[in-house]
């Protein structure tokens, strides 16, 4: 409703200006060049770090650094800059979708959510050039992506921890009292307790073990949380490059392990283990934020630093495996794309609205001059500086504004005129 909302204005623009026919082809082509999903997904980015400043501050200029925009971006910087923004919260929202199976909730229901799923979690390769060009790319970009997910040093560019731990640190820059404003994950760890109350209804109390069983259903995941408080004091024993602690990698397993352990020794009913799993995740989520706060804030200072580590490897241990199932997934797709025929050459007639690989030559066949700097059109150079960004791209490299501008010298500069080499 809000996409169709938005492109009213437009409508009714064009149809006064143009007719209704314009204004019917109009919509057909921003209906056709996916405007919608563009729209979602700048709309999720403009509220995303519009809460995080109100949050945490931290507004400022920052340079996009972009190149050309046919130059093709690697898996893995699409993830680092998206996936904190879109592509987690979108996982989030399929799965929640994946939860209310069994359960009708209208078609309209569905198509919204499917749509916005698609659009916060698939629109930056989407929207990529040259994303579905060759298969040896996306295998290429999926090799230095788990290079990158399981490295321990670097900074954010070469190490997904240093990457995971600047975005839990930057809580820092607010207050320690959010930890106690209830947010929308509380309330729903909340709801679904009370959700898996009234379909396991406990015994009476009796101080027994199997008592105490009927009490797992509402517990949070907590026994990587105690492996991480056990090992965390023996990081202060050893420097770090000779730490025992096991890597980021082996800890997001060993906490799936023992996450499985905790919930086969649940017993429960066939129709409440969809209540009870989805009240598991969200009081991980909602565990998971608190422990961010006291990771990034570290309240008692040093006396407290080994419970100040455990929140964050804990922390860094689920976000890991979660990371690792959403990118092979997204790659997985990519990939998939890419075996389809002609998908490539739609993919870049999507993009920029044309296939041409050299100048139109509609000037000539009339007897008039061709195009140089002096009578070319503003398309004619957009048609070279895409097709000379495109020829750099498929060779492995990406083009710069200085090898484009010296090849356009080259295209239109006159006879009589020597164009000296490139450097």
């Amino acid at each position: 409703l809000f996409v169709m909302a938005s492109m009213i204005p437009l409508l009714l623009e064009v149809f006064i200006e143009n007719g209704l026919r314009a204004a019917i082809r109009s919509v057909m082509n921003s209906l056709l060049s996916l405007s919608p999903v563009f729209a979602a997904f700048q709309s999720k980015l403009m509220g995303h770090y519009f809460e995080a400043t109100l949050y945490y501050g931290g507004a400022q200029y920052i340079p996009t650094g972009r190149g050309l925009a046919t130059a093709r971006e690697a898996f893995v910087k699409l993830f680092r800059t998206f996936a904190y923004s879109h592509l987690d919260e979108g996982f989030e929202v399929a799965l929640c979708l994946l939860f209310t199976y069994g359960v009708y909730y209208g078609w309209v229901f569905y198509v919204c959510t499917i749509f916005t799923v698609v659009s916060w979690t698939f629109a930056p390769f989407l929207f990529n050039p040259r994303q579905f060009s060759s298969s040896k790319l996306v295998v290429q970009d999926f090799v230095e992506w788990i290079r990158w997910l399981s490295t321990h040093s670097g900074d954010e560019s070469e190490s997904w921890v240093s990457w995971a731990d600047f975005q839990q640190l930057r809580r820092r820059n607010s207050s320690f009292w959010w930890i106690f404003m209830p947010s929308w994950r509380f309330w729903g760890t909340v709801c679904t307790a009370v959700l898996v109350l009234q379909m396991e209804i406990p015994a009476d109390f009796e101080p027994t073990i199997a008592w105490g069983r009927q009490l797992l259903p509402l517990l949070p995941p907590l026994g990587m949380l105690a492996v991480c408080l056990v090992i965390s004091p023996l990081g202060f024993c050893f420097p770090e490059s000779f730490s025992p602690l096991p890597s980021h990698v082996i800890l997001g397993l060993l906490g799936i392990a023992i996450t499985c352990v905790e919930m086969s020794a649940i017993q429960y009913r066939t129709s409440s283990a969809v209540a009870i799993h989805l009240h598991k995740y969200m009081a991980l989520t909602w565990l998971m934020e608190v422990c961010d706060d006291i990771a990034a804030h570290r309240p008692g200072g040093c006396c407290f630093r080994f419970i100040h580590d455990a929140c964050r490897r804990w922390t860094r241990s689920f976000r890991w495996f979660r990371d690792l199932i959403l990118g092979t997934v997204l790659s997985l797709l990519c990939w998939l794309l890419c075996l389809i025929p002609c998908l490539a050459t739609l993919h870049v007639l999507f993009l920029f609205r044309h296939h041409a690989q050299t100048l139109p030559t509609s000037n000539n066949s009339k007897g008039l001059p061709a195009p140089t700097p002096h009578n070319a059109s503003r398309d004619d150079l957009d048609v070279v500086i895409q097709e000379e960004s495109f020829n750099e791209c498929g060779s492995g490299a990406t083009a710069t504004v200085e090898q484009t501008s010296w090849k356009m010298l080259q295209r239109f500069a006159p006879a009589n005129c020597k164009v000296p080499s490139q450097a």
